[in-house]
């Protein structure tokens, strides 16, 4: 579960408190921290709690690649869709049928990515392209990581394709020497 920006499992529920063995907080992905949280059952009441595993044990999750205007940017959304396909590709299409039969409304296939998908945006200074994927929600951070490599790989062997980052050029004017 997710409640008041502390994220866990729940490993006791008492009728003053539930305890919660986070993952997340200060470190990389979903790591566990090895700490445990007591959270009064009154701030439970008040506030959201976002449960992760409730019907189904997957997660969808982004990852975004900034590319230069420059770039070939049809040739790095195929470099993402390549990416996605050898890392998460097969485990989507075997786990579609198990997400749909958890769609409260039949017409919310039609909004939800089953397959990966690349959302396409304009940044300051780059073209921003999402890749959209759902995984197991136990090993968001090992397949994030997997897909981070595997883009990386991809878009640095490929000339057409630079990674866009914030600099600063200076572009002296005609006047200054």
């Amino acid at each position: 579960i997710e409640m008041n920006n502390t994220r866990g499992y729940v490993v006791e529920i008492t009728p003053m408190n539930t305890t919660i063995r986070e993952f997340g907080g200060v470190l990389y992905g979903d790591s566990f921290t090895g700490r445990y949280v007591t959270v009064p059952n009154s701030h439970i009441l008040k506030g959201n709690v976002f449960n992760y595993t409730k019907d189904t044990p997957f997660i969808w999750d982004q990852l975004v690649l900034n590319v230069t205007y420059e770039s070939d940017v049809k040739l790095a959304e195929r470099l993402l869709f390549d990416a996605a396909e050898e890392v998460v590709g097969p485990m989507m299409r075997e786990n579609r049928a198990r997400l749909r039969s958890k769609y409260e409304f039949a017409d919310l296939a039609d909004y939800i990515a089953e397959e990966p998908r690349v959302g396409w945006a304009f940044g300051a200074s780059s073209i921003d392209l999402s890749l959209v994927y759902f995984c197991p929600v136990f090993a968001k951070g090992s397949y994030r990581t997997r897909l981070v490599k595997r883009i990386y790989e991809k878009v640095t062997a490929e000339p057409r394709v630079q990674f866009a980052y914030p600099h600063v050029q200076f572009v002296p004017s005609d006047g200054d020497k």
